[in-house]
């Protein structure tokens, strides 16, 4: 882990994205295979926001509660370009992705386990999440190793 001064020096030239579902390395998903070709593992990290289970896949929102948190890694990205054009097509929503989109990809910022915070691409959930199971403890990979 970089010191501050580096890190302040790496935020400035550096794009990173926070994946918190099938994406992350223990959720055993076959596009997590693809991650490494593109970006570069950083450290786990948190947002704020609520975890919902759609399915077999995880969803994000944001949320105004400092007590609600999803959990999952930060990548530094390499070859940006390549990576968003297959994420947005993997999350449905690049322009051939049927409207509205269910998933939106925003920059925020995420919290590092050492306290420290870096604006990120997340992809959130973009659709009403009235039905959903919300999963409690904010960590998919967690809940699907649970059993659910």
């Amino acid at each position: 882990m970089p010191n501050d001064e580096e890190f302040k020096d790496l935020i400035l030239e550096t794009e990173f994205i926070f994946v918190y579902g099938t994406l992350r390395r223990g959720a055993a998903n076959s596009m997590h295979n693809e991650l490494p070709r593109y970006a570069e593992f950083y450290t786990d990290a948190s947002m704020q926001g609520k975890l919902f289970e759609i399915d077999d896949y995880p969803a994000a929102i944001l949320s105004d509660s400092l007590e609600d948190k999803v959990y999952g890694e930060l990548y530094r990205i390499i070859r940006r370009g390549k990576l968003l054009l297959l994420l947005d097509e993997y999350e449905g929503c690049n322009k051939r992705s049927p409207r509205p989109h269910e998933y939106i990809r925003k920059k925020i910022p995420v919290s590092h386990s050492n306290g420290q915070s870096t604006p990120a691409w997340v992809y959130l959930y973009n659709r009403p999440i009235k039905r959903m199971k919300q999963i409690e403890s904010g960590d998919y990979v967690s809940f699907i190793r649970s059993g659910k």
